[in-house]
């Protein structure tokens, strides 16, 4: 068991390092908006960017403040520790990229049904297995895979 001093440290690291990870985060932000200031990127890229902004720092948020009290400071303080000693840091804009964007695939046509509402299936097209079990016709060999009958 740490003392109380102990935790108030951690706590203060931790916050410390969420800090100097928003400013980091931001600095993107500010970078993508002076180039809009400057007529080389449009508005709904720097709208795109603010929102990778909120998906990072959420993630950030999430890996120092989540699970509260001051064993998780004290646990986040000890990766952090780990990560100074030599390992890798973590690069939390590159975290919040998504890469199975729906921009890459197809989105999959299906329409779940969930409790009482319908919601759509967010996998790209060709893995989706509700879209297997939903062609009945493509299963059973009636249709080939390009979709014209044999």
């Amino acid at each position: 068991m740490s003392t109380k001093a102990e935790r108030r440290a951690a706590r203060e690291r931790v916050s410390a390092y969420h800090q100097l990870q928003l400013a980091e985060l931001l600095s993107h932000v500010g970078a993508t908006i002076d180039r809009y200031r400057a007529g080389e990127i449009d508005a709904y890229a720097v709208d795109e960017t603010i929102h990778h902004y909120r998906r990072a720092a959420g993630e950030l948020w999430k890996f120092c403040f989540s699970r509260g009290g001051s064993t998780h400071a004290e646990f986040t303080a000890g990766v952090l520790d780990s990560m100074a000693a030599g390992a890798e840091a973590i690069d939390w804009w590159e975290r919040a990229t998504h890469h199975n964007d729906a921009s890459d695939h197809d989105p999959c046509p299906v329409r779940l049904r969930t409790r009482r509402r319908y919601r759509t299936c967010r996998r790209p097209w060709p893995a989706c297995r509700a879209a297997n079990k939903r062609a009945p016709a493509r299963r059973s060999g009636r249709l080939s895979l390009s979709g014209a009958p044999r």
